[in-house]
């Protein structure tokens, strides 16, 4: 067996996991809020394909980071950026509402280092009401909001997501190849 067929099925493996695991819980959480409040999101199945978008990116780079890096580092390293990404965004949102281009750009950039913070976007613009987003954008007077997402990714974005996604998950296994055992 080659390495790169050892780590593609680990890969495959994982994401099965993954997508189980974001329908499942999506679907049970979607099931006990509509039971609760009698609300159902417009999208359910757009919630749980971001959601598992986002997962499946982190699980992508995190693999990559493993064909060179101890588990213990490549966990820490997969959560900091994680974390940086969505703090980047929390600064964007600063940024608009004092605006602060530099703040802005932070955001701006960081959302295309790592997409999971535009992928999350997607996952609450499906969670809101409609009739939430057309209040929300009518009373904003141009103030950004850290948890409102007044559209989905675009077309665009969701293409560069893709082109990382292939990138990294192309990198792992030449990366691991190269790799002394």
């Amino acid at each position: 067996m080659r390495r790169s067929e050892i780590l593609i099925g680990k890969w495959l493996g994982l994401t099965f996991v993954l997508l189980a695991y974001a329908a499942v819980v999506s679907g049970l959480e979607m099931a006990v809020v509509d039971l609760v409040s009698g609300f159902l999101p417009p999208n359910p199945a757009a919630i749980v394909a971001y959601l598992f978008a986002e997962g499946a990116l982190l699980l992508t780079l995190t693999l990559a980071f493993s064909t060179r890096l101890s588990a213990m580092a490549t966990g820490v390293i997969a959560i900091a950026l994680f974390g940086s990404a969505w703090l980047a965004e929390v600064v964007s949102v600063l940024g608009t509402n004092l605006n602060i281009s530099a703040m802005r750009t932070v955001g701006q950039v960081a959302k295309y280092v790592l997409p999971t913070e535009g992928l999350w976007h997607g996952t609450t613009y499906y969670l809101e009401p409609s009739s939430f987003v057309a209040q929300e954008l009518a009373g904003s007077q141009g103030k950004a909001k850290p948890f409102f997402s007044q559209a989905p990714p675009s077309a665009g974005y969701l293409v560069w997501a893709a082109v990382w996604f292939l990138l990294v998950l192309g990198i792992s296994p030449v990366s691991f190849q190269r790799r002394e055992l």
